[in-house]
């Protein structure tokens, strides 16, 4: 496996502006040559979020936090991988995170394979990632291959009022995308989706997370012999609460991902609407279907291996999602609703796509920023927790993307540098020497959190990570 450099990225742009006119100044440097990150801990103790501008400017050049919340060297014979961070309210933080007890995926890097078991787990903060509880695992244990669980979806909506609030995670199991020494279709363990609903209580003060029922099946119509799954992300949810799900299949009577000594990819991905009163597909539909593009040179692969929806809108009937490539730069693309059509799930893809950046493997963090990005101008944070948009003189919109990109000419810890407009990523810096999957969040006072997987030996396989707890402030990320 190829090293990899995980950068934070800002889109300049919102995702209504994709297909307008380029915008050249995103408020980042150009080049950012701070490479202070050396792959030491940075651990502070600021007591929760941060009411005052002070406070802010005390890490307006240095990280907040930068630790690790799961050490790869008290990991034992297990794999902790695909993280997802979650601003749950206040100073409450939450990671959730594979767990592949002695099993480090398969021989394509996914958590399940039929055999092995694989749990998820979380990490709570009460204080804004100073420190969190050990590790508790999500629902109940695996027991077997049958119901190891992978890859999770997770979905949380902080409510406008209350103190109580639903988390949903889909994750793969089952078989899911693995590719093993035997074809799917030869396999007595197919793919299967499950899900769990938690509950959320005291987010104004210390949260705790309760999960209300173990593991279930997610019950729908699958493609028989398409093998299919999902890949970690944050979850988009409907003004409704309905969980926008992204689903990674293979081509029906193919064979699914090949075998180890003949592997395939051809996949292509479905969009559902999931009903979070009962679980079921709204309507027994779907938003659409997208296939990707062979690739000319092996038509037994595509152009892009994995997406995740990043936006979707009820009412301008719209759906932004981000394609991870194999080959080809990342691409933003978007589907629209026909009006020309009956069905309200008539859906197609449309407007074009936006090319981003050459990126590598893993799932990548996005977070979207509306009317709450001041940069480097000053804002106030007590302010900032109920009304973004008056916390400064000076505020704009932002897009944050953090992803794995492969290592340049074969160097340790080099920086890439990326101007950014509608058509091109940059601004970057770098988070990791070697990794994977990350996830992006923002905390009550405006700072940035995320979770990542870290390998902090160079010369490590690629499949043993810690599980680091990242914190910046808007400042140090744009200075």
């Amino acid at each position: 496996m190829s090293k990899k450099i995980i950068y934070l990225l800002s889109l300049v742009v919102v995702l209504s502006l994709l297909f307008a006119s380029c915008k050249k100044d995103n408020g980042f440097s150009p080049i950012k040559d701070k490479n202070e990150n050396s792959e030491d801990e940075i651990k502070n103790n600021t007591g929760g979020v941060i009411d005052n501008w002070e406070g802010l400017e005390e890490y307006a050049e240095k990280p907040i936090q930068d630790y690790a919340v799961i050490d790869v060297s008290k990991s034992g014979s297990d794999y902790y991988r695909n993280p997802v961070v979650v601003a749950l309210g206040g100073s409450n933080v939450l990671i959730i995170t594979e767990k592949r007890i002695g099993f480090k995926g398969s021989e394509n890097d996914v958590g399940v394979d039929g055999k092995n078991r694989t749990d998820i787990v979380y990490l709570l903060s009460s204080n804004a990632g100073d420190s969190f509880a050990s590790a508790q695992t999500v629902g109940s244990a695996s027991t077997s291959g049958s119901d190891a669980v992978c890859s999770p979806i997770v979905y949380y909506k902080k409510p406008s009022s209350g103190t109580t609030a639903k988390i949903y995670i889909i994750a793969s199991s089952g078989a899911g995308l693995s590719r093993t020494d035997t074809a799917y279709t030869d396999r007595d363990i197919k793919s299967k989706l499950k899900y769990i609903v938690g509950t959320v209580s005291g987010i104004d003060g210390k949260a705790t997370v309760s999960w209300d029922a173990g593991w279930q099946d997610l019950s729908w119509t699958d493609s028989g012999s398409a093998q299919y799954g999902t890949h970690s992300a944050r979850g988009v949810m409907g003004d409704d609460g309905s969980l926008i799900l992204p689903v990674i299949f293979t081509e029906a009577n193919t064979g699914g991902l090949g075998t180890i000594s003949d592997p395939k990819e051809r996949l292509m991905m479905n969009i559902f609407k999931i009903d979070n009163n009962n679980f079921s597909i709204v309507n027994n539909n779907s938003f659409g279907l997208s296939s990707f593009t062979p690739l000319a040179a092996d038509t037994n692969f595509n152009s892009y291996k994995a997406a995740s929806v990043i936006s979707y809108s009820s009412t301008e009937r719209t759906i932004d999602y981000l394609c991870v490539p194999t080959e080809e730069p990342m691409k933003i693309m978007k589907w629209v609703h026909r009006d020309d059509q009956n069905s309200d799930n008539y859906w197609s893809i449309t407007g074009g796509y936006v090319t981003l950046l050459s990126s590598g493997d893993g799932s990548f963090g996005f977070l979207k920023i509306d009317n709450g990005w001041y940069g480097t101008n000053e804002y106030d944070p007590s302010v900032y927790a109920s009304n973004p948009a008056n916390a400064g003189s000076s505020v704009d919109s932002k897009s944050l993307l953090s992803h794995a990109l492969p290592m340049n000419n074969g160097g340790k810890g080099y920086l890439i540098f990326y101007y950014l407009d509608i058509h091109q990523a940059g601004g970057g810096i770098v988070q990791a020497k070697t990794s994977k999957s990350s996830s992006i969040d923002i905390l009550p006072d405006g700072t940035i959190i995320m979770a990542t997987e870290k390998e902090r030996d160079p010369n490590a396989d690629g499949n043993k990570f810690s599980i680091f707890f990242s914190r910046y402030t808007q400042k140090y990320i744009s200075k």
